[in-house]
């Protein structure tokens, strides 16, 4: 319900929402809600992975398509992603951000010729860019896409930059989004 509210607020007319597991009980919930009944629904008999579900929009005309996981809430404006997409023409824009990840073990670099350890450093921290879960597709992309069955976005991403498609990105700042999908995550967030 929140994430779909962030839709409303950024002036996204048309939403739809993809279920499988538990759909009957999601359905339900987001029906009851008034202002929330004029989300369609896409019902997969079998799980399509986390991008499958675009094949039921290749025949959507000429709009572009923003998709989002269903366990992030966002903290960002949405609108200036989609600028960013159109100014650089992108077929596919994914948002990134910082992220810091601290081992739980001990680093070692060892020297593979002499079979000797060169370093070793306690729980190192490190930074990588993360892929958050939410991208914005063109329509000439999606018109394009071969889907015939189950298939997630890191292998439809990796299928567009092999064929040269242009991927590009907006960063967001660490704090611009929470994965509320990691039960830790979810319990800082919403308190039981």
């Amino acid at each position: 319900e929140i994430i779909i509210e962030k839709f409303f607020v950024s002036s996204v007319k048309d939403i739809y929402v993809s279920l499988n597991y538990k759909s009957k009980v999601i359905k339900s919930y987001l029906n009851a809600n008034k202002h929330l009944n004029k989300i369609r629904y896409i019902d997969e008999d079998k799980p399509l992975g986390t991008a499958g579900c675009l094949k039921f929009f290749q025949n959507f005309g000429k709009k572009d398509l923003i998709i989002t996981n269903c366990d992030i809430l966002l903290n960002f404006n949405i609108e200036n992603v989609y600028k960013s997409h159109l100014k650089n023409k992108n077929d596919l824009t994914i948002v990134i951000s910082p992220n810091k990840i601290k081992s739980p073990y001990g680093s070692v670099k060892i020297d593979h010729e002499s079979m000797k350890v060169k370093s070793m450093e306690e729980k190192p921290e490190f930074e990588m860019l993360t892929n958050i879960g939410f991208y914005i597709m063109s329509h000439k992309t999606l018109k394009n896409l071969k889907i015939k069955s189950k298939i997630d976005m890191n292998e439809l991403i990796n299928d567009l930059l092999k064929k040269n498609r242009r991927v590009g990105y907006y960063k967001i700042s660490e704090k611009s989004w929470i994965d509320i999908g990691r039960w830790e995550e979810y319990k800082k967030t919403f308190p039981i």
